[in-house]
């Protein structure tokens, strides 16, 4: 094996403390995003905070279950939003179960799979992850990518996208996701001013050539420290002090 590549940092890292030793000639890469042509997607003006989850309905690793147990906590009763869950998966039912059973009805629904992301966010104003696990998440470079900011816990690479442009709980336990969740609805008004930072972060740290590259390299037309980024320096690179997205 010439080298592995890694979807994130993070899975570069779990991968060094699985086998217990360094990996030579690693790489970090990035997947190719829907919403890369597109662009920034209008803000939509609402009185009332529009949230989105867009993730597979899968509870155990996407974490809607705690999120759901976050929003009918106490301090979150009287806390006005709105929160549309976007995706299949086989827990849909139960998350129904859930919303029925916490009395959120009011405030929750789930809208099913949309092809187009676009048409997500031009009715919603902000992304929330709450994985318990995670590797890159799509959903949420192709949400930054339309302009919006995120609240993610702090799993796999959310938290290295996200930045100081969204809001991050340390954990997906209910008490962070609670003290998270009340923050960002608290600084509602900010939302669009930190939306626009997201777009031009995604835009300047995402290769959209990184699929080409990936191909010539296992072709042998691109050389492996070429392609991808060093995962020494990807962090840094994230705050704006690393590679280049061009990889030149």
């Amino acid at each position: 094996i010439e080298g592995l590549c890694f979807v994130s940092h993070r899975n570069y890292l779990n991968a060094r403390m699985q086998m217990a030793c360094e990996i030579g000639q690693a790489r970090v890469i990035h997947n190719p995003v829907k919403t890369w042509d597109s662009g920034p997607v209008p803000y939509p003006a609402s009185p009332v905070p529009k949230l989105a989850c867009v993730a597979r309905l899968h509870l155990f690793v996407k974490g809607q279950d705690v999120l759901l147990q976050a929003l009918a906590h106490p301090d979150m009763r009287d806390v006005p939003y709105e929160l549309t869950f976007f995706g299949g998966g086989n827990d849909r039912g139960h998350i129904l179960s859930l919303i029925d059973f916490y009395g959120l009805s009011a405030k929750v629904r789930l809208a099913g799979h949309v092809d187009a992301v676009e048409d997500i966010w031009k009715e919603h104003q902000l992304m929330v992850l709450t994985s318990r696990a995670e590797g890159t998440s799509l959903s949420l470079l192709e949400a930054m990518r339309c302009g919006r900011s995120a609240l993610v816990t702090n799993a796999g690479d959310s938290a290295l996208w996200v930045g100081n442009d969204g809001y991050i709980a340390e954990s997906s336990a209910v008490e962070s996701l609670v003290k998270t969740l009340r923050t960002a609805l608290g600084d509602f008004r900010n939302w669009e001013r930190l939306g626009a930072r997201c777009a031009t972060k995604v835009e300047g740290l995402l290769n959209p050539s990184q699929a080409t590259e990936l191909v010539e390299c296992l072709t042998g037309e691109r050389p492996l420290d070429r392609t991808g980024f060093d995962p020494a320096t990807y962090p840094s690179r994230m705050q704006g002090d690393g590679e280049p997205a061009e990889n030149v």
